[in-house]
């Protein structure tokens, strides 16, 4: 496993840049939640969507397909946070399940012998 070290800063400035328009868009008590929550979300599966290369292709492929499809779930679960009024439990109770699920099936992946 390789980890490039430009593309994690990339990653993190990508990341923080989509947190702090998240932040602006929301205008009550939450817009700290949603920008720290979204944070979190986006670096990590931008993460393994960028800066993540393994020696076997196929694994490579696969996990930043994943990151990718998972950055786009979040993306858009957090904008629609953001456009709405939401409790502080669905917030975390749906992304904390979504990130865990990725985590999980990255983990699965990464550690699965491809042929």
């Amino acid at each position: 496993m390789k980890i490039n070290i430009f593309k994690v800063i990339i990653t993190f400035l990508i990341s923080l840049l989509l947190s702090y328009s998240l932040y602006n868009i929301q205008d009550n008590v939450n817009k700290i939640l949603l920008s720290y929550g979204s944070f979190i979300l986006f670096i990590s599966t931008l993460f393994v969507a960028i800066c993540i290369d393994f020696d076997d292709k196929r694994k490579t492929t696969n996990l930043k397909i994943l990151g990718g499809l998972f950055f786009s779930v979040f993306l858009l679960s957090n904008v629609f946070f953001g456009i709405i009024n939401f409790k502080t439990s669905t917030y975390i109770t749906l992304n904390g399940i979504l990130l865990l699920l990725f985590l999980l099936v990255t983990y699965n992946l990464s550690k699965a012998k491809l042929s």
